[in-house]
């Protein structure tokens, strides 16, 4: 298997962390930029979006979340999986979570936008207010999250490294304390240190 990533989306982080949880050595990493419009990353997904994971027969699956359960369920007995699909509360705090990430994402590339001079305050404004909305929710229930490892401990923490890496102005551990407390004792194994931007 091959997988197709971009070293800053966090979204791709998420499946190489996945990866490395289920001590996965066969899969190859292979960076792809999806602006570089790569042949490579087009005839295996045709968005042109990351992450990608090219299998043995040649199929491609993409989106994050279905590559990490596809992952999951062959590897990993379903375990990352199976709390989230038989609980409804956990379902919705990984489905908010993953909704920040989109936002989080979006918001990056809004700011990016202002070297075009078409950026948008609008936008800016209303994308900062729902990631922190959506940040104050998340920090409030975290109890939902088990002990045992989830998918949402992985988007979770993949969210709350690239808020740091991307918008370090919103100083969210300040702002939500005890996320930033759960952020620091749960994702620093080496699974997260090996996956940060800019460390291949």
């Amino acid at each position: 298997m091959e997988l197709l990533y971009s070293d800053a989306s966090p979204f791709a982080r998420a499946v190489r962390i996945v990866i490395r949880q289920l001590q996965l050595n066969n899969v190859k990493e292979t960076v792809s930029h999806p602006f570089n419009n790569e042949p490579i990353l087009l005839h295996a997904n045709p968005l042109g979006k990351v992450p990608c994971l090219i299998i043995d027969d040649q199929q491609a699956l993409m989106d994050s979340e279905v590559i990490c359960d596809y992952l999951d369920q062959h590897w990993g007995k379903g375990q990352l999986y199976q709390s989230i699909k038989h609980t409804w509360p956990l379902h919705r705090y990984f489905t908010l979570t993953k909704g920040v990430l989109e936002l989080a994402v979006a918001f990056q590339q809004e700011k990016l936008r202002k070297e075009q001079h078409c950026q948008s305050g609008f936008w800016l404004e209303r994308m900062q207010q729902g990631v922190q909305r959506s940040l104050n929710e998340l920090a409030q229930t975290l109890k939902l999250l088990p002990d045992t490892q989830t998918i949402a401990h992985v988007f979770l923490g993949c969210c709350c490294d690239y808020l740091s890496f991307r918008h370090a102005e919103l100083q969210w551990q300040q702002s939500f304390p005890a996320l930033a407390k759960w952020f620091d004792s749960q994702c620093c194994g080496e699974e997260w240190l090996a996956t940060k931007p800019g460390v291949h």
